[in-house]
C-alpha cells in the first residue's frame, strides 16, 4: 500500500506538468515551445482550452463570442445546457483518476465519471475490472504496445464522450489536420507520437526509424518494451482508415479487424495495391462509428476492382482522406444519398482498375428490360433500349478508359452527344461485315463505325422509312432492303453506311 501512495503522489505531479504550459515565461513561444496550447498577446503560451484563451499548437490564441466555448482548441457554437465537453483528462471508455465511470474524466464530465468513480476501465491503480484493457498509469491490462492503448482510461486519454480524429499530446487533441509531422504524428484518437533519429510521420505513422511513442503509461501493459512503438501506452485506440502495415496493429477494433493492403478483384484480375494499408473489418452494413460500409453491387469500389464489403472511414471531402484516397459515395448507387467514404483515387491519372463488375459481353443482345442487359456488367451500367426491335443491351462506359474495356469484351465504344453539349459513352454490339447489308439480328444492318475506324462494324437497327433518313445529308431515301439511308429508294452506291462521320 505504501507503494500505492507514492504513486498517486507521483500522478498528481504529473497531472499538473501534463496540463501546465511548456513554455514556462519564455517570450519564444511556437508551436515547438506550445505545442498543446496557444501564444497570447504577449507571447506566453496559455494552456489553448479557455473561452479566452482557445487554441493549439502555438497558434495565436482566439477569444471565443457568445454562445460558443472552447472544445480541442477550437470555438465552436455551444448547445445550450449539458455535461460540458466530454471530460477532463484520462477520458476514454473507464479513464479518470481511480478508474471513472463510462467515459469518465479527472473533472466528472463524463457518465458516471468523477475522480472517485470505479466502472470499467484502466485508471491510476488499475480500477475496476483489473485494469482492463488499456492500463491506466500502473500499466494494468494489455495494450500499451504498437498501436496505444486499447479501450479505457490512460493520464491524458482525451475526455469521456469526446471524438479526436488526430492524437492526443499532453491530453489536448491535436486535430488531424495538425497530427502528420515528426513532432506530433498520430491519428484516429491515439497518443501522439515524436519522430526521432531517422523516422519520419509518413501517413500520420513514424516509419524508418525507431521513435519512441509520447505520453505512454508508465507501466506500458503487455507489448510496452524499448520505443513505446507508435503512441504506447494507455489512452489511444484503433479506428477504421487508420494506417497500418500489418494486421496485428488493428486487433483492438474486433473481431475480424485487418489491414486492408490491396483491392480484392474480380477472378484472374491483378489486385490493385492501395496507396497505404488500413484497419478496416467486414461488413454487411453497419460499421463502427466514423465509418461507413463499402462495397457490394452498384457501387464504385465494385466497379473499380473491388468485390469484397469493408469498413472505410467516412467522409465529407477529399482532404479528410490520406493521400492516394479520395472522397467517393461508397454505399450501392442506387440508393438516395448514398454514403461518402475514403476510396481509391479514380478518374484521371487513376490508380484504380476499372472492371465495371465484369465485361460488356452482352452488349447488342436482345432484352425487354435492364436486368436482362446486367451481371455482367453491373446492374446500373446495363441499360435496355427497349424502342429498338426486340430491344438491344448498352452498356455504360462513362467511366471506363477509352474504348478498352468494350472491345475486352469483343464490342465497341460510341459517343452519343448531348443536348447540354456532353457526351454519353457506351459500349454497342459489333458485326463482320462493317458497311454491308445483313446482321446476326433481324432488324438490324452493319454499320462501319466512323470515318477514323471504318473496319469496325457496329450493329445498329435498319431503317425502315423515309422519314428516319431526313436528317442525313444527301440521303433522303431508306433503302428498306439493306437498312441504310440513300439516295434512292433502291440505291446501293450513295448510301450512308457510316455510323458516324
Amino acid at each position: 500500500m505504501k507503494n500505492v501512495k507514492h504513486l498517486l503522489a507521483g500522478f498528481a505531479i504529473g497531472v499538473v506538468m501534463a496540463i501546465a504550459p511548456s513554455c514556462g515565461t519564455a517570450k519564444n513561444c511556437s508551436s515547438t515551445t506550445c505545442a498543446s496550447g496557444c501564444c497570447d498577446a504577449k507571447g506566453e503560451c496559455q494552456l489553448g482550452t479557455s473561452n479566452g484563451a482557445c487554441g493549439q499548437l502555438g497558434g495565436t490564441c482566439a477569444v471565443c463570442q457568445i454562445a460558443q466555448a472552447c472544445n480541442l482548441g477550437t470555438c465552436s457554437q455551444t448547445n445550450g445546457n449539458g455535461g460540458g465537453n466530454g471530460g477532463g483528462s484520462g477520458g476514454g471508455t473507464g479513464g479518470g483518476v481511480t478508474g471513472g465511470g463510462t467515459g469518465g474524466g479527472v473533472t466528472g464530465g463524463g457518465t458516471g465519471g468523477g475522480v472517485t468513480g470505479g466502472g470499467t476501465g484502466g485508471g491510476v491503480t488499475g480500477g475496476g475490472t483489473g485494469g482492463g484493457t488499456g492500463g491506466g498509469v500502473t500499466g494494468g491490462g494489455t495494450g500499451g504496445g504498437v498501436t496505444g492503448g486499447g479501450t479505457g482510461g490512460g493520464v491524458t486519454g482525451g475526455g469521456g464522450g469526446s471524438t479526436c480524429d488526430g492524437c492526443f499530446f499532453q491530453g489536448t487533441c491535436i486535430i488531424r489536420a495538425n497530427s502528420n509531422n515528426n513532432t506530433i504524428c498520430g491519428e484516429g484518437g491515439v497518443q501522439c507520437a515524436t519522430c526521432s533519429g531517422t523516422a519520419n510521420c509518413v501517413n500520420y505513422v513514424c516509419t524508418g526509424g525507431t521513435g519512441g511513442g509520447v505520453g505512454g503509461g508508465v507501466g506500458g501493459g503487455t507489448g510496452g518494451g524499448t520505443g513505446g512503438g507508435t503512441g504506447g501506452g494507455g489512452g489511444g485506440t484503433v479506428s477504421v482508415g487508420m494506417t497500418c502495415t500489418n494486421s496485428s496493429q488493428c486487433t483492438g477494433l474486433g473481431a475480424g479487424a485487418y489491414c486492408k493492403l490491396q483491392t480484392t478483384p474480380f477472378g484472374a484480375t491483378a489486385p490493385t495495391a492501395y496507396a497505404s494499408g488500413f484497419c478496416t473489418l467486414p461488413c454487411t452494413g453497419t460499421c463502427p462509428a466514423n465509418a461507413v460500409c463499402a462495397g457490394g453491387i452498384s457501387t464504385y469500389p465494385y466497379l473499380f476492382n473491388e468485390v469484397d464489403r469493408f469498413c472505410t472511414r467516412t467522409c465529407t471531402s477529399t482532404a479528410t482522406c490520406t493521400t492516394g484516397f479520395q472522397c467517393l459515395p461508397v454505399e450501392p448507387l442506387t440508393g438516395a444519398a448514398p454514403a461518402a467514404g475514403c476510396m481509391l483515387l479514380l478518374g484521371t491519372g487513376s490508380i484504380a482498375t476499372f472492371t465495371g463488375g465484369g465485361n460488356p459481353t452482352k452488349a447488342g443482345n436482345a432484352c425487354t428490360t435492364s436486368a436482362d442487359c446486367a451481371t455482367p456488367p453491373d446492374p446500373i451500367l446495363a441499360a435496355c433500349q427497349a424502342s429498338f426491335p426486340n430491344g438491344y443491351c448498352l452498356a455504360s462506359s462513362d467511366l471506363a478508359p477509352p474504348d478498352t474495356w468494350c472491345t475486352a469484351a469483343g464490342k465497341t465504344e460510341m459517343g452519343f452527344p448531348l443536348s447540354d453539349g456532353g457526351t454519353n459513352y457506351y459500349c454497342l454490339g459489333t458485326c463482320t461485315t462493317p458497311g454491308s447489308a445483313g446482321s446476326s439480328r433481324s432488324g438490324y444492318t452493319c454499320f462501319s463505325k466512323s470515318s477514323t475506324e471504318p473496319t469496325v462494324g457496329v450493329l445498329w437497327p435498319k431503317c425502315t422509312n423515309s422519314t428516319e433518313c431526313a436528317n442525313v445529308a444527301g440521303m433522303t431515301q431508306c433503302n428498306v432492303n439493306t437498312g441504310f439511308c440513300c439516295d434512292t429508294a433502291t440505291g446501293t452506291v450513295n448510301c450512308q453506311t457510316r455510323l458516324a462521320n
